[in-house]
């Protein structure tokens, strides 16, 4: 009895394997010549059958060349989905198409399909950078599909940032941010090529605590020759907030920086360290006549003393 039922269940399985893979010819032939309405349906068809319409990926491929945007990025969906890496440069392709939604469902292919290549990866990371908000949250939400090595992943990041139009490289902190800590190894690694660190510090700023891993990396640029650094780096870390403990010391020295953005930057750190060995730094270093710092240094020892009323008054 129970040999009977496995085999007509081996029977039944044969049966819709076979009908699935007419169905996707069937498919795949309107995707060559059917209406624009019915080649799009065939594409999203071919979705919903997943791996088992693997016969009909050079249909789609063809279909994600023609100038039917509609039809192109449900193409592309639908590669993704099927899973075969024969369509891995097409897509790559597609992810520079002139329509966003084309370019974001293009890059979130490559990303279902962990396409780790050079060249995927390279057309997944710049989409991090892309001027439409989609394609880049489908690059983020694909990295975190592919997982790339660190080692490939950390030198197009850097090569990102470093980036001379700064709405570039703004549009890539943002996206690199969003992705959280898993991005804070590539943003530390960043941070020791001086054209890629400035950008680097926004992005850890973004991050908040999740960027704690990235403090000793934060305390070499403190010492920066250059004041926007050593402002940047001071932000990140007062937005790290406690775990960022280990700059205390760093950050006290720049208290008397020649430079009033990063002397306040560096004090507002401290408060939101609120590390105690600090505060006789903060006190030698107020200056009653200059009004904000003045403020800012008392707010950063009524951090640090909360129980002293005097200071919070």
């Amino acid at each position: 009895m129970r040999l009977g039922t496995c085999l007509v269940g081996l029977c039944l399985a044969l049966v819709a394997s076979m009908a699935l893979a007419a169905d996707a010819k069937q498919l795949a032939a309107t995707l060559g010549s059917g209406s624009p309405a019915d080649r799009r349906s065939a594409a999203d068809g071919l979705a919903d059958m997943g791996s088992a319409a693997r016969e009909a990926v050079p249909q789609l491929i063809a279909a994600l060349a023609t100038e039917d945007a509609e039809l192109q990025w449900r193409a592309a969906r639908a590669l993704g989905i099927i899973g075969d890496a024969s369509a891995t440069a097409a897509l790559g392709k597609a992810t520079t198409d002139g329509d966003a939604i084309v370019r974001a469902q293009a890059i979130y292919a490559l990303g279902r399909m962990r396409a780790a290549d050079t060249e995927s990866l390279t057309s997944v990371v710049n989409g991090l950078a892309d001027k439409d908000v989609q394609v880049r949250r489908a690059a983020v939400r694909a990295l975190a599909l592919i997982k790339p090595d660190r080692n490939m992943m950390i030198p197009k990041i850097v090569k990102m940032l470093e980036d001379s139009d700064p709405n570039v490289a703004m549009r890539a902190v943002s996206s690199i941010a969003e992705a959280g800590a898993e991005a804070v190894p590539a943003l530390t690694a960043a941070l020791t090529h001086p054209q890629a660190r400035y950008w680097a510090c926004i992005a850890l700023s973004e991050m908040g605590d999740k960027a704690k891993d990235a403090v000793p990396g934060l305390i070499k640029v403190l010492s920066d020759d250059q004041p926007q650094n050593r402002l940047q780096a001071a932000i990140a870390l007062a937005e790290i907030g406690p775990a960022a403990k280990p700059a205390a010391l760093e950050l006290t020295k720049l208290l008397g920086d020649k430079f009033e953005a990063v002397r306040n930057a560096a004090v507002f750190a401290l408060g939101r360290i609120a590390d105690k060995t600090s505060a006789e730094a903060i006190a030698k270093a107020d200056n009653p006549s200059d009004a904000y710092f003045h403020m800012l240094t008392m707010w950063a020892l009524s951090r640090m003393n909360p129980g002293d009323k005097q200071r919070q008054s």
